[in-house]
């Protein structure tokens, strides 16, 4: 102490100074993400939550079909009739469970988009287009939920397989779909083809350049009028809102305060179990005209020319 008097630090200095800057992982403004206190996030500052996610998938059997066997020509038109044959070209993605659970902790379901220390981003039509080729303009994905009884499923059989499966395949108002792949096997055949380095750049979170989207094929481009069209997106029950006004750096261009959306906090409960005989235009009526006339809700922004 070099012969001075001990220091006294004031109790309430120092407790004022902490409550002015202690850490507090809620939004500062609450009227955005308003679903903080069931957030994930909350869990881990909390230390209730260090774990992996795990992942579920769908696709697996498929892409071993895929590697296995050689597709027939007539079938692989049907699949580019189909407009999925960028999803088959890109072959199985590798999952990342790490990443997939550091993407969940930045997700936030009230804007659907990321929320990342550098700002928002989101996956949007234009990269659905570029990176799987996959068409994402024209009707929604909607149908009429009706049961069907055995001979239905054994006339669709009839008409896009070209043989009835066998009797033990059917249940009652459904059809065993996992069954239907002993009947198809010998038939079956698809390439092994790997384009990873496709599946490597999904994650890239800069805009696409002028000059790289002009020198990609026109069919990787060829809605990009309506890349940046804030609208709801349907498929049977699943409606998620497509709103690239809130990720307009993605695009190359400024970014503004966006328009409020519009959150249901119930969205992420409904399903199709128990919703037979359901018709879906009919249930989302309200919200089709938005999709329908989604070239009037284009959005548009100067170019950024700041550094990202």
């Amino acid at each position: 102490m070099n012969g001075s008097k001990p220091h006294f630090v004031d109790k309430r200095y120092v407790y004022d100074w902490y409550s002015a800057y202690r850490l507090d992982p809620d939004p500062l403004e609450p009227l955005v993400l308003t679903q903080q206190l069931t957030h994930r996030s909350r869990d881990i500052w909390n230390g209730s939550v260090n774990m992996i996610l795990n992942t579920r998938r769908c696709d697996g059997k498929f892409w071993d079909l895929v590697k296995k066997y050689l597709i027939h020509p007539r079938v692989l038109e049907m699949i580019e009739l189909s407009g999925l044959y960028g999803v088959y070209r890109s072959n199985r993605p590798s999952i990342d469970r790490s990443l997939i659970t550091s993407l969940v902790e930045r997700w936030r379901p009230e804007t659907h988009t990321f929320h990342f220390r550098t700002g928002e981003e989101t996956i949007t039509l234009q990269n659905v287009e570029v990176l799987y080729v996959l068409p994402v303009n024209g009707n929604p994905v909607l149908g009429d939920e009706s049961i069907r009884t055995i001979g239905d499923w054994k006339n669709i059989c009839q008409r896009l397989l070209g043989f009835i499966s066998r009797p033990q395949n059917f249940n009652c108002s459904s059809l065993k779909v996992t069954a239907l792949n002993a009947d198809m096997l010998e038939q079956l055949q698809l390439p092994n083809l790997t384009t990873q380095e496709i599946i490597d750049q999904m994650f890239i979170w800069e805009p696409y350049s002028d000059d790289l989207i002009e020198s990609l094929p026109d069919y990787c481009r060829i809605e990009r009028d309506i890349w940046r069209v804030r609208a709801p997106i349907f498929c049977w029950d699943i409606v998620e809102v497509h709103l690239p006004d809130r990720v307009m750096r993605q695009f190359g261009l400024k970014q503004t305060i966006p328009t409020p959306f519009l959150f249901d906090a119930t969205h992420f409960h409904h399903d199709r179990k128990g919703r037979r005989n359901t018709n879906w235009n009919m249930e989302h009526a309200q919200r089709l005209p938005l999709w329908n006339q989604r070239l009037q809700y284009v959005c548009d922004a100067p170019v950024n020319r700041e550094p990202l």
